[in-house]
């Protein structure tokens, strides 16, 4: 008796959720300007504009102009969104929302970039020549200060650090077999570079 009861609930439950599921439509909302296949390529392809917002069925086909159309897998992650709902003009607008705080969190992220590009570059230039060679060449040489050995060759892997009356030892581990060694934050020894 329980078990045919948790049945009928079971099968209520997807009586009424399971058409709303098939009833949301999916749209793609295109971030740039994107080139539409023909599935049989029984016709040219279609250009769609930067910031129109489509039906779709599914991830690789859209529904336009009374013809499907094939979106190419290869880009399409990086010209379009995809969500799906009942009210097309809802979810188009919620979808260029989206892509504009992507591209807003975009542009901030490569002027971020750019900063710090140009805040390295300058901070090379305040180096000795030979330095600034090294540097550029991804050597190291001995005499260099830690930060000069990180502009160089990055962040080490491991550092194992010895503390004493001397001061401050470091060993860089680059590799299994690459080890720089550092006194008092200035490098005066390394094993494995060639």
């Amino acid at each position: 008796m329980r078990v045919g009861y948790g049945f009928f609930i079971v099968g209520l439950v997807m009586f009424f959720t399971f058409p709303a599921i098939c009833w949301a439509k999916t749209y793609v909302y295109f971030k740039k300007d994107y080139k539409l296949e023909a599935p049989l390529r029984d016709r040219e392809p279609l250009t769609i504009k930067k910031g129109e917002c489509l039906e779709s069925d599914g991830p690789l086909a859209i529904y336009v102009n009374g013809k499907w159309w094939t979106l190419r897998g290869d880009d399409i992650s990086d010209s379009t969104v995809m969500d799906s709902g009942d009210d097309q003009e809802e979810v188009c607008k919620r979808l260029a929302e989206k892509v504009f705080q992507l591209d807003k969190e975009l542009a901030e992220h490569q002027r971020k970039k750019e900063i710090e590009k140009r805040q390295r570059e300058n901070r090379i230039k305040s180096f000795p020549a030979d330095i600034q060679n090294c540097i550029k060449n991804k050597q190291v040489q001995i005499g260099m200060t830690e930060e000069q050995v990180i502009l160089s060759w990055g962040r080490p892997k491991r550092i194992n650090e010895s503390v004493g009356r001397w001061g401050r030892h470091e060993q860089w581990v680059y590799s299994d077999s690459t080890y720089i060694y550092f006194e008092n934050g200035i490098l005066t020894s390394w094993q494995g570079i060639k």
